[in-house]
């Protein structure tokens, strides 16, 4: 009989609001509220950095654990969501700048 491998964990993508999370002793961590979904970040040299963007919606890639009281994330990278909408627009502002006008002034040119 062959041995089940167990497959190596895989970065999950989620979205949601970083909110700070009173713990015993006085401790603080953090969670990620991504819509019905409650993830509690683990408070590793990574996960200290969301200590700035309470708060704030965030894109983060990590890892999921489970454990008996709440889903964990290991944050491997994250990102403020309102960067990418920020960075949209401006890829929209200069895919309207991109020589449109010249083309139209030329087609004006040659009747």
């Amino acid at each position: 009989m062959a041995k089940e491998k167990k497959s190596a964990p895989k970065e999950i993508k989620i979205t949601g609001i970083v909110e700070e999370l009173e713990l015993d002793e006085d401790d603080i961590g953090l969670q990620i509220v991504d819509n019905a979904r409650t993830y509690r970040v683990v408070m590793d040299k990574q996960g200290r950095k969301l200590l700035d963007y309470v708060d704030e919606e965030i894109e983060a890639t990590g890892i999921i654990t489970k454990t008996e009281d709440a889903s964990e994330i290991k944050i491997a990278r994250f990102h403020l969501v309102d960067e990418d909408e920020e960075d949209e627009d401006e890829d929209e502002d200069e895919a309207w700048s991109d020589g449109d006008d010249d083309d139209f002034m030329s087609d004006r040119d040659d009747d």
